[in-house]
């Protein structure tokens, strides 16, 4: 049940929530899904709040990560999603695995 939901890191009440596609497999519908408005580009806010939700990293980790990330990409106005896409192989291990990957056992 969603109705009357919140969101649990700013608090904004929302009616529909959907799953957030693997930024791996598809960078353009994670940063569509993520972005706060109907823009072309992430701004640091927007990206910050979505890895630090999904990485395995202490929030200002994710901080400067996104700083280095926007200067290195010259992101001053946000970073579209074929910047972002390059950015992905560096989140790579500190990405949960969610497919179970090492959990089987081969001897």
């Amino acid at each position: 049940r969603v109705e009357g939901a919140h969101c649990p890191q700013c608090r904004v009440r929302f009616r529909k929530r959907s799953a957030l596609p693997d930024i791996k497999e598809d960078v353009a519908a994670w940063c569509s899904l993520v972005s706060m408005g109907d823009k072309d580009a992430l701004g640091r806010r927007e990206l910050s709040a979505a890895l630090k939700a999904m990485l395995r990293l202490p929030a200002g980790s994710v901080e400067t990560l996104v700083e280095t990330w926007m200067d290195r990409a010259q992101g001053g106005d946000g970073l579209r999603a074929a910047s972002i896409a390059k950015l992905v192989p560096a989140l790579g291990r500190h990405m949960p695995s969610l497919t179970g990957e090492g959990s089987s056992s081969s001897k």
